[in-house]
C-alpha cells in the first residue's frame, strides 16, 4: 500500500517496477507530471488513484490486472480516445472527468460507475 496524498510531491511517476505485492496504490493531490503507463502493474493491484495532479498523455486500460477495482484518473490533463471494452470484470469504479479526452469506446458494464464529462461519447 503507497500512500501520499496532498503532499505537492512533484516529478514524474513510473508504475512499471512497482512490488509485485502492491494492491494500492495513493498518490492523488500532487503535482505529478508527464505520461503514465497501466500496462505492467502488480497482478494483485487493486486500487489506483492518481487524481488532481498535471499527468497527461493517452490512457491504455487494455492491459489492466484481473483483480484491478477502482481507478481515479480524475482532474489531470489525459488527453485521446479511452477504450473500456477490455476492463476487468473486478473493476466497479472508472473516474475520468476534468480531462482533455475526446472519446470513449466501449459501454460501461450495469454494475460499473464510470464518470466522464460531459459531451463525451
Amino acid at each position: 500500500f503507497y500512500h501520499h496524498h496532498h503532499h505537492k510531491f512533484h516529478g514524474t511517476v513510473d508504475l512499471t517496477h512497482l512490488p509485485k505485492t502492491m494492491v494500492n496504490c495513493i498518490l492523488h493531490g500532487n503535482q505529478f507530471h508527464g505520461r503514465i503507463d497501466l500496462e505492467s502493474l502488480p497482478e494483485t493491484f487493486v486500487c489506483l488513484s492518481l487524481r488532481e495532479n498535471n499527468f497527461s498523455g493517452t490512457i491504455n486500460l487494455d492491459e489492466l490486472p484481473e483483480t484491478m477495482e477502482k481507478i481515479f484518473l480524475q482532474d489531470n490533463k489525459f488527453s485521446g480516445i479511452v477504450n473500456i471494452k477490455f476492463l476487468p470484470s473486478s473493476m466497479d469504479t472508472l473516474r475520468l472527468e476534468n480531462n482533455e479526452i475526446r472519446k470513449i469506446i466501449g459501454r460501461p458494464r450495469p454494475d460499473m460507475s464510470l464518470s466522464k464529462d460531459e459531451g463525451i461519447h
